[in-house]
């Protein structure tokens, strides 16, 4: 059954967005495609979407589409504007192509050093981004390689150990903090270049709203895993989870696009979502941890 092949992939338990599914052959057999099509994987065991990662092409290889919790709301978010056709204005659109087009679309994430990380992805969809309308204007002021950061490429900056700038599906500040040892408090506030126009202002706006919800942490995915990350710190029975996603793809130093923007991170990896980067960060924190105390 093909529910125990999950089980087996995951060495755990799972949760699927399904009442049932059909019987599945061993893996490696060719099958009709299944009466089910469509999957959509929530967190249950696991702490996100992300989680997912090695069960996903399991089920793309038994004939299923699937998708997970980030990826249904690029989705959900195509579809409306699938609706509202040419009415739409290109600006208003939300630009997803790093969830909905990951093929297609280059990404990247780099460990900065002391704790610090950026992850980034190229643009799909330029006509959806307030600052392009600028760019001509940019290329005037800055260096080629530094307007394609800016416009081109959508990027997260973590500052360690607790504040952060996204600029992806608009651009936002959020800083976190601890209030006690089983509360953790978040902000955000949107922020905008000065000058902007009145119509990508608007834009902008409308896609932090769209996104990132009271919650500041944008789809449930994200709450489920700050809320597994404030449990696990209290280290009580959550077990060991690997923790080594893009390992594989990872450099030291800077790639071509580190090149563009005149930096040299400790660590290059050639995937967005690596979890690589994140060693960096637990190191500083270890170090910092660790040091004597005057």
């Amino acid at each position: 059954m093909l529910h125990e092949l999950l089980h087996s992939a995951l060495r755990g338990g799972t949760e699927l967005a399904l009442a049932a599914l059909p019987a599945a052959p061993l893996l490696g057999t060719k099958t009709p495609a299944p009466s089910v099509k469509n999957i959509v994987l929530v967190h249950g065991a696991f702490a996100d979407g992300s989680s997912w990662y090695k069960v996903i092409p399991i089920l793309q290889e038994l004939g299923y589409h699937v998708a997970a919790v980030h990826r249904n709301y690029a989705a959900t978010v195509s579809f409306r504007e699938q609706l509202m056709g040419d009415a739409l204005d290109p600006l208003k659109a939300t630009e997803a192509g790093r969830i909905l087009n990951r093929t297609k679309t280059r990404t990247g994430s780099y460990d900065l050093g002391k704790g610090h990380m950026l992850n980034w992805s190229d643009r799909a969809n330029l006509s959806a981004i307030p600052l392009s309308e600028r760019e001509p204007e940019l290329l005037k002021q800055f260096p080629a390689g530094f307007v394609k950061w800016m416009v081109r490429r959508g990027r997260v900056l973590t500052t360690f150990p607790n504040f952060l700038i996204n600029d992806v599906a608009s651009s936002a500040i959020r800083v976190w903090r601890p209030v006690s040892a089983s509360e953790t408090e978040l902000e955000t506030w949107c922020f905008a270049p000065v000058g902007e126009s009145p119509k990508a202002r608007e834009a902008r706006i409308r896609k932090f709203e769209d996104f990132f919800f009271p919650s500041s942490l944008a789809v449930p995915d994200d709450v489920a895993a700050m809320e597994g990350a404030q449990e696990g710190s209290f280290a009580t029975g959550m077990g060991w989870v690997e923790f080594s996603r893009g390992r594989e793809s990872s450099s030291d130093g800077a790639d071509d696009a580190a090149d563009d923007l005149g930096i040299v991170p400790a660590t290059s990896n050639a995937q967005g979502d690596s979890e690589m980067c994140f060693f960096g960060f637990y190191r500083r924190w270890l170090e910092l941890m660790s040091a004597p105390q005057n």
